[in-house]
């Protein structure tokens, strides 16, 4: 058997399971807009330091890598089936979703959304390259669960 056709693919997780994750990961990327128009809302857009701007790309920038990093690998008590993988989406959910709660904290100390909008165009493809169930996600998973 060659290592391509041992990584599993999508179709190899149940259909349940493919909609769950699949409606949680557009929920969730959705929420990330509402936050915008709500932080907009509330605090508006006005000018902000350079530096809350900075540091809010860096924290989605460091939440992907960390994604990457430990988002994909298997906990050992599950080892099989469609749970590990839930495990690990939930796990890949709170990964970038925390820089994305941390940047709506940072909107509310720079007392302007500008921070959190310039971040979201980041925090949106970081999410649906982690979380939206695709053929490259699967194999990401399956080949951290080989090594």
């Amino acid at each position: 058997m060659d290592e391509q056709s041992s990584i599993p693919q999508t179709g190899d997780t149940p259909p349940a399971v493919q909609r769950t994750v699949r409606t949680m990961s557009l929920a969730i990327i959705g929420a990330t807009v509402f936050f915008a128009v709500a932080l907009c809302v509330t605090v508006g857009v006005g000018s902000a330091n350079v530096l809350y701007v900075v540091l809010s790309v860096l924290l989605v920038i460091a939440g992907f890598f960390v994604a990457i990093s430990f988002g994909y690998r298997a906990v050992a008590s599950i080892s099989e089936g469609p749970t590990a993988y839930l495990t690990g989406f939930m796990r890949r959910l709170l990964i970038t979703d925390v820089p994305v709660l941390l940047n709506v904290a940072i909107g509310f100390i720079a007392d302007s959304a500008i921070p959190y909008l310039v971040a979201l165009p980041f925090s949106i493809a970081s999410m649906w390259v982690h979380l939206v169930q695709s053929d490259s996600a699967q194999r990401r998973w399956g080949v951290s669960r080989k090594g």
